[in-house]
């Protein structure tokens, strides 16, 4: 969806994954930037055209729905997830629901290190190096 004709942000209905690292680049920032703290797609192709592995390869290669515009939210839609937890884990439940866990977001903090999301305090921070496990989960706006 282009900007101004976007209803909302939809995340997928299940985490991705439990224990992936951000990128397997841990040490030099992403050309290109992803520093964007709103716009998480395109923090996520450009950690794509850098990195191999990592969260946001397991967002961009995610399709459901019929829909393969997925990525990693950046940290502003992360907190958009995080604001709805309540409502989407009384619906998917404790299996598909979001975890008390730390949630990786796709924008770059430094060359070693990403924010990320505690869902269990709710804080957010910017120190998480980039090779350490998270959970992860795709959105994308519709």
């Amino acid at each position: 969806a282009g900007i101004g004709d976007e209803h909302g942000l939809i995340a997928s209905l299940a985490d991705l994954s439990g224990t992936s690292a951000w990128s397997d680049v841990v040490n030099a920032t992403v050309p290109g930037g992803a520093l964007s703290t709103f716009y998480g797609e395109t923090n996520t192709d450009n950690i794509i055209a850098q990195s191999t592995t990592g969260a946001a390869e397991l967002c961009g290669a995610y399709s459901n729905g019929g829909f393969d515009d997925w990525y990693l939210p950046a940290i502003w839609e992360l907190d958009m997830c995080y604001n709805a937890a309540l409502w989407v884990n009384s619906i998917l439940g404790d299996t598909d629901g979001f975890h008390f866990s730390f949630y990786w977001s796709s924008t770059e903090a430094t060359a070693t290190a990403a924010w990320y999301k505690n869902f269990e305090t709710g804080l957010k921070n910017d120190d998480a190096a980039k090779g350490n496990p998270a959970r992860v989960r795709a959105v994308r706006r519709f």
